[in-house]
């Protein structure tokens, strides 16, 4: 999913919530971000969110242009 809308790595980021799923429970309390719904671990932590939004450019790119070429 691309997100586009101003302060995307901010409001995304909160809406993701801590890397660690784990953290984000015991520390600091999140009940309904992504990652404490649906994640396992730090490895497996449901979703893939850019702290730099000049590299959400480039992972856009990534996933949506050069990786379904490969296929």
């Amino acid at each position: 999913m691309e997100i586009r809308q101003k302060e995307v790595v901010d409001s995304f980021k909160k809406l993701c919530g801590a890397y660690n799923p784990k953290v984000g429970r015991e520390k600091y309390r999140e009940n309904n971000t992504l990652r404490v719904l649906y994640g396992v671990d730090k490895h497996k932590n449901a979703v893939h969110c850019t702290d730099i939004s000049e590299e959400g450019t480039l992972e856009c790119e990534y996933f949506f242009v050069l990786l379904p070429e490969k296929r």
